[in-house]
């Protein structure tokens, strides 16, 4: 597992402690989370078509469909950042049937995240 940070760092590390689960087409759920390197190994798991799924706080959830042949596959799981969350609020207020919906906006700051410019902005 790997996101914009791990992938653009100096030896590439990965994504420790990512929850990647998988289940096969016949309904077999198999669940654990990637290691210090990133990688999760699910051993002894028949051939099928899985629908993998990785998840980690602050990042977006990669999910897709892969063959598992026998003797098994290696894929990798791109993990966007989620650099800007919201949080839903509503409050009751004394009108009947009326409510104050609030947005918050939380950026994460100090992230060294790539800035793309275009110098100059016509060609």
């Amino acid at each position: 597992c790997e996101d914009e940070f791990t992938y653009f760092k100096d030896g590439s590390p990965r994504v420790a402690n990512v929850s990647v689960k998988i289940v096969s087409n016949d309904g077999k759920q198999y669940s654990m989370l990637s290691n210090a390197s990133g990688m999760a190994t699910f051993k002894n798991i028949s051939e099928s078509y899985y629908s993998v799924t990785a998840q980690k706080l602050g990042h977006a959830a990669y999910r897709e469909t892969v063959y598992m042949p026998p003797g098994g596959s290696t894929m990798r799981a791109f993990l966007q950042r989620e650099l800007v969350s919201y949080t839903w609020s509503v409050t009751q207020v004394t009108i009947q049937e009326k409510y104050t919906f609030t947005v918050e906006a939380t950026f994460e700051t100090q992230v060294p995240a790539p800035v793309v410019t275009i110098d100059p902005m016509l060609i």
